[in-house]
Formats: structure tokens, sequence, C-alpha cells
């Protein structure tokens, strides 16, 4: 369908993805980190709109490495769109993966494919 290819990572209005969720994101995330290095657009985005798709968005930018921190990364995805990430559970998600995103093995670093 118009050349996208569909990922889906199920996260319930307003909460945060649990573990099971970032079992699945674990390989995920790395195909879409790839994607984006290579130049390739990705689509974000949830029926609800409540945080789900800025949180991913979010996960994407500490995939990436293109941004470090999660205030940082919050800001960005604000920046886009106002009020994004909106509740209390997903900023939390968001700091504790940026701190803790960078020692597992799945994450995406320049230079490694």
């Amino acid at each position: 369908m118009l050349g996208l290819k569909w990922h889906g990572v199920r996260i319930v209005d307003g909460a945060a993805p649990d573990l099971s969720r970032m079992r699945t994101w674990s390989a995920q995330g790395q195909e879409l980190s790839v994607q984006l290095h290579a130049g390739r657009r990705v689509v974000v985005n949830c029926i609800g709109g409540l945080g789900r798709a800025d949180t991913v968005a979010s996960m994407l930018l500490t995939q990436t490495g293109e941004i470090a921190d999660a205030e940082s990364e919050m800001l960005a995805v604000r920046k886009v769109r106002a009020g994004a990430i909106g509740t209390a559970e997903q900023e939390q998600f968001t700091r504790r993966l940026a701190e803790s995103l960078s020692n597992m093995d799945f994450i995406y670093e320049r230079g490694r494919s």
C-alpha cells in the first residue's frame, strides 16, 4: 500500500509501552533506525492522539542517536506537536528510556548495521 510497511506497537491511550512492547520494539526500532539513517521516511501515528505516536517518535530519536537526552527529545517532539508526550507516565518512560537505552544491545549506532 503506497510503499508503506506497517509496524505496530500496541500502547494503551495515555500510557507508555510496557516491557512486552519493548521486546517488540527491539527489532522494529533497529529496523526503523536503519531506514532513517538511509534517508528513508518513517510515519508515526496513533488513532486517539493521546501521546502514543509522540512517545514512539521520541523513542526513535533515542534509537537513532539523533538526540541523546530525554528533555531535548521531548522538546523536539513538542516543537512539532504542541502538548506531545502528554502524560506523566509517558514523560517518565521517555526519561527512563533515554537513560537506559544506550546500554542495550539493540541500539543502532552510526556506522554499524
